[in-house]
Order: C-alpha cells, then structure tokens, then sequence
C-alpha cells in the first residue's frame, strides 16, 4: 500500500480513505450495477459521470 495516502484504517492487504473527487467515476461504475447499487439503496441509474459536469 503506498505511503502517501493517510488511511482512516488499514490491514493487510486493504487500506481504508475517505472518498474524493476523482473516485467518482468508479463509485458510479459500481452503483450503476443493479447487484450492487440496489442492495445499498441506490437506485439505478443511467447517465454518466460527464453528464454530472455539465
């Protein structure tokens, strides 16, 4: 795990930070997939993050 990034927890093999801007895209990759976004009470949805920025 790199060094630079301070961790609010960490183990082994995974490390634990809070979200940011740049995170966006993969946070809605993951939403948009309904065996994951709907059991975490996102709905589904269908516009990208571009469509977010304009």
């Amino acid at each position: 795990m790199s060094r630079d990034t301070k961790y609010l927890f960490e183990t082994e093999r995974l490390g634990f930070r809070h979200w940011n801007e740049d995170d966006a895209e993969v946070l809605f990759g993951m939403a948009k997939e309904p065996e994951v976004g709907l059991p975490c009470g996102w709905p589904a949805q269908s516009f990208s993050v571009e469509h977010l920025k304009t």
